[in-house]
């Protein structure tokens, strides 16, 4: 079988080339898919905001809001927040900023937004308005194009709470889960606790009992997702001791009879120093849950990995195998975000080297026959130092992303910004010629050496198994050839990278 892929040109940004699959048995043509961006970058509005800090995209991917913690609109650091609507893959502020109270309040520590994209809650962690850096954390909802405030500002319970820091909303935006990870409980530092609310008639109640960390230092409540009936929340204590030092864990709650009741056991972290929850992503309906530990070392210090649960028969069980970052650094697992049904992932590594030192990038798997498969490629970010995938965000559908990269220069040094992508054909339908460039290889099933096509100059491939782990980095240089004769048989990822900075992700099976 011959396979001539698709290939995209990072430098000028043109798509090219569908996937051309010829058997003896069937000839034809079949479209790539990739994600493309949608409109100009969103930039921050100053050097040092930090835009993207955190970012939520609405259930279509027509909405997003940004969180900008270090912005000066209102003083030092108050923070702000800016909402955007897509229009004919526009990009337009709605409304006004929202800005912090005073001074080092951080608003836009956190953000959620429902479903429509009407509602946003907002967290400033810093907020000194109950006590010093308590924390607080607003909901708004969009009348005719103006944020106005629902119900009073929900205020953080103590000193030094920082609540507000994590913050998720159902899908009707009614109920919002809020977490306050330096909870001092009954004596143990920072445990850390999370408390629900629910808006009754512009009132916001809270829902059952606050749910605490087991132990001092756990910062539980630092990341959170909620249902979309808001009806089941995980929460992640990223530095809890369970399992080792700092290995982490993910508990799993349901409101029932007034009561947060968990749901399974605690899915640990499996090594010292993993931070196993420093990521945690919630389906629709709670069943299935991404958790990533960007601290693990399995594929190399700090290389990170996600694990992906579902809960069948009363246990989460984990779906497919681990996925892991590429090389030792990346932080894989800083951030992710699962579609409605649970079935596509965007992870990301905020300090991955691919389009420059911790530029960052973004990965997007689906998952089908129990295997976690990457589709599309590698989303890079922009320059050196961006951290591309500080935050990460997928649509109901799984075929809009938005991604924020919190030290991008593009309106100053660390000003931030956010990019949004939607997974599409990469050519039109009417497209049919093939492009001298195209990476070709065959044959593919291959026993033995696989040949690439003379017109393109490759510059290095890697080679990955299904789980994300490298098997070897090839030097490609002056090449035509890759011999796989060593390789046990399976199934197998290449990364293809051309002198001309050409990125192409492929399937490749060893007989």
């Amino acid at each position: 079988m011959f396979v001539v892929i698709g290939i995209i040109d990072m430098k000028k940004k043109i798509f090219l080339l569908p996937l051309l699959l010829v058997t003896t048995f069937f000839t034809g043509y079949s479209q790539d898919f990739d994600f493309q961006q949608i409109g100009d970058d969103i930039d921050g509005e100053a050097a040092d905001d930090k835009s993207g800090w955190s970012m939520a995209l609405s259930a279509d991917g027509n909405t997003v809001v940004i969180g900008a913690t270090r912005n000066d609109g209102n003083g030092n650091e108050s923070g702000h927040v800016r909402v955007y609507g897509k229009n004919a893959n526009v990009w337009t502020q709605i409304g006004s900023d929202i800005d912090g109270d005073a001074t080092e309040n951080f608003m836009g520590k956190a953000v959620a937004i429902s479903d429509d994209g009407s509602v946003i809650a907002v967290g400033a962690s810093g907020n000194d308005a109950n006590f010093f850096n308590a924390g607080q954390v607003k909901i708004f909802e969009n009348i005719n194009g103006t944020w106005s405030q629902i119900g009073n500002d929900i205020l953080g319970e103590a000193f030094g709470n920082q609540f507000g820091e994590a913050i998720d909303l159902s899908s009707d935006g009614n109920i919002v889960a809020i977490g306050a990870s330096y909870h001092d409980n009954n004596g143990n530092d920072s445990a850390g606790h999370v408390r629900v609310f629910e808006n009754v008639n512009g009132t916001w109640t809270q829902l059952g009992n606050s749910i605490y960390g087991d132990a001092e230092f756990d910062y539980f409540g630092r990341r959170l997702s909620i249902s979309s009936d808001g009806s089941i929340i995980a929460i992640a204590a990223p530095f809890n001791d369970a399992n080792g030092s700092n290995t982490g864990q993910v508990k799993i709650y349901r409101y029932d009879n007034n009561a947060w009741t968990q749901v399974g056991s605690d899915i640990l972290g499996r090594s010292d120093l993993d931070n196993f929850g420093w990521s945690v992503s919630l389906n629709d309906d709670g069943t299935t849950v991404a958790i990533g530990a960007p601290f693990n070392d399995d594929n190399g210090s700090n290389s990170g990995y996600i694990s992906i649960y579902r809960y069948i028969n009363n246990t989460w069980t984990q779906l497919g195998s681990d996925i892991y970052g590429e090389a030792a650094g990346d932080l894989f697992g800083y951030s992710s975000s699962l579609n409605d049904n649970g079935t596509v992932l965007a992870v990301s590594g905020i300090n991955n080297d691919g389009s420059g030192n911790n530029a960052g990038y973004v990965e997007v798997y689906k998952y089908e026959n129990t295997i976690w498969e990457q589709i599309g490629t590698d989303i890079e970010g922009e320059a050196e130092g961006d951290k591309s995938g500080y935050r990460v965000s997928l649509s109901n559908d799984g075929t809009f992303l938005a991604v924020s990269a919190i030290n991008n220069d593009a309106n100053g040094s660390n000003s931030g910004h956010v990019r949004t992508y939607e997974f599409k054909p990469v050519l039109s339908v009417e497209d049919t010629l093939l492009h001298k460039n195209a990476v070709v290889f065959y044959p593919n099933p291959s026993g033995g050496t696989i040949i690439f096509n003379e017109n393109v100059r490759l510059d290095e491939i890697s080679l990955f198994n299904l789980e994300g782990k490298k098997i070897f980095t090839k030097d490609m240089e002056n090449k035509a050839t890759l011999d796989i004769s060593n390789l046990p048989s399976g199934v197998y990822i290449l990364k293809i990278k051309t002198v001309e900075e050409t990125l192409v992700t492929r399937r490749l099976v060893r007989q």
